[in-house]
């Protein structure tokens, strides 16, 4: 019996384990799908102001996601990256795509940002914002956070989460969709 019990419970141990790599090992090579930017002629407009800036963040939401101090925080399961580190290392045609399009320098799709909203604010209102995340001291990343949680994993593989760049493609097909002529 005692026997049985081990092997059992070796086998179960082998099994969970298959399930947990399976799940990280598909989410991650969904997560991975590339997509092309729309390329914009983006630059930090030299009027650009920090205070404004802040107001605009702070409005936006930013601070809602990315924690008060925009260093990073959980959101449902996903952790939502350090700007503070982020707006130092990405250019301002990065942060532009990232933020307006969800579409990160190497191509992949953002999660669970809200692009669309961000997607026709004004270069100047945008400038804003890059310089006031240029502006605060940058705080190292947490090399404990995990981003995503298994449970946010198993939704992108149910598709409950999907990417951000991909939603804004289907929603401009459809708006353009709409705008076609029917001849009766």
């Amino acid at each position: 019996m005692k026997y049985f019990l081990t092997r059992l419970g070796f086998v179960s141990l082998l099994f969970a384990l298959t399930i947990i790599a399976s799940v990280y090992g598909v989410s991650t090579w969904m997560m991975q799908e590339k997509y092309l930017a729309q390329d914009r002629s983006f630059a930090v407009s030299q009027d650009s102001n920090a205070q404004e800036g802040k107001q605009l963040a702070t409005i936006r939401g930013c601070t809602d996601c990315h924690g008060k101090t925009l260093t990073g925080a959980d959101f449902h399961g996903l952790h939502a990256p350090n700007l503070t580190t982020l707006s130092q290392q990405y250019s301002d045609k990065d942060l532009e795509r990232s933020i307006r399009q969800a579409i990160r320098p190497n191509g992949t799709s953002v999660y669970s940002m809200t692009s669309y909203t961000y997607q026709y604010l004004s270069d100047i209102d945008l400038s804003h914002i890059i310089v006031y995340l240029r502006s605060i001291d940058q705080v190292p990343d947490n090399p404990f956070s995990w981003s995503p949680s298994f449970q946010y994993r198993i939704g992108v593989i149910l598709q409950e989460h999907r990417p951000i760049a991909r939603q804004e493609r289907e929603c401009l097909i459809i708006t353009q969709l709409t705008r076609i002529p029917l001849k009766i």
